[in-house]
Formats: C-alpha cells, structure tokens, sequence
C-alpha cells in the first residue's frame, strides 16, 4: 500500500481513479513539469481529463452509461498513473497490487525504458516496440500525452519541438496512426 492517511469511510467513496489521483500526486510531490514549473501532477490529471473528454465524445451513445463510466475510470486511472514508474520510486508491481492487473498493464505499456537499457534512440525503438501491441485505450492515453507535452515544448523549447516531432511521428506510425490530428 502506497499510503494510510485517509480514512476507511472516505476510500470507500472514491473512485479508482480518485485514490490513483491522490496516490500519484503523492508520489510526485517534489516534481514540478520542465517547461513551466508547475506541480507535476498537473500534467498525468491533464492527460486523464483530456482522454476522457476524447472517449466521452466518441461513445456518446453507443455504450451503456454504467459500462462507460466504468471504462473511464479504468483508463484515466492508468493516464493518472502513467509516469510513476519511470519518475518515482513506485514500480509496476506496486501499481498492480494497489490496482490490479489491468491498470498495471496499462502503465507498463507506457513507461519508458530505464537508462541503463540504452541510449535515447534504443529507448525510443524500444517504446516503439512496446506501443505497436498496446491496447488501444493505452494508445489513446499516449497520444492525449504526447498531445499536453508538446505544447509545453512548442512554447519553451522550439529547437526541441523538431526532435519531439519526429520521434512522435515514428512512435504514431508504429502504433498505426497516421498523425496525431487525425487520431483527436
């Protein structure tokens, strides 16, 4: 368990994602986002907001409500969680005794390799790899990722923003999307 400050009468109210929420902002709390300085967590909640937004506006009628309710809490659970296990000290194994297999399987998909694996271009053959065989909601949460980090990069670090672009347009292909405007 990642933390027991919160009472057994409040867990039992929350939704999945909520605890995630709470257990990832715990987990990053001394991390500010490069470009702008603000709380890190702002951007895993940002990238969930947004992949909800996506999914809602997509099924609009085509599921049940109880069905789709529980589909996005699942899959903002995983986008909340996303980059706790190459940025913290949380591994997938934490992830998947506090929430499952599921929602581990999930953020497998989409943390990056470590380091010690290679040098940037292997990292990203390798995220490659991973993301060509990846569920769809987890495509889906990558490009809603890559989506929030590239504004970020497109205003502070332009010269970047040519490197981030190819590398986003390699990992898109692999994962058959043909461009990023096409697939929001």
């Amino acid at each position: 368990m990642f933390y027991n400050d919160t009472s057994l009468i409040k867990e039992l109210f929350m939704s999945v994602y909520e605890r995630a929420s709470l257990i990832a902002e715990a987990l990053h709390i001394d991390h500010v986002r490069k470009y702008t300085g603000e709380p890190y967590i702002a951007h895993p909640r940002k990238v969930a907001e947004n992949v909800e937004a996506v999914i809602r506006h997509t099924c609009k009628e085509s599921h049940s409500k109880i069905f789709l309710d529980e589909f996005i809490d699942i899959v903002k659970t995983v986008a909340v969680l996303h980059d706790t296990v190459e940025d913290t000290n949380a591994n997938i194994e934490d992830i998947q005794e506090e929430f499952g297999d599921e929602v581990a399987r999930g953020v497998w998909y989409l943390s990056d390799p470590d380091k010690f694996v290679g040098n940037r271009v292997t990292r990203k053959a390798l995220t490659r790899d991973r993301l060509r065989n990846a569920p769809d909601y987890v495509k889906l949460i990558k490009i809603c990722d890559i989506n929030h980090n590239r504004g970020s990069i497109a205003e502070y670090d332009p010269k970047f923003l040519i490197q981030f672009d190819l590398e986003t347009n390699a990992l898109i292909e692999a994962m058959n999307l043909r461009t990023l405007n096409e697939t929001l």
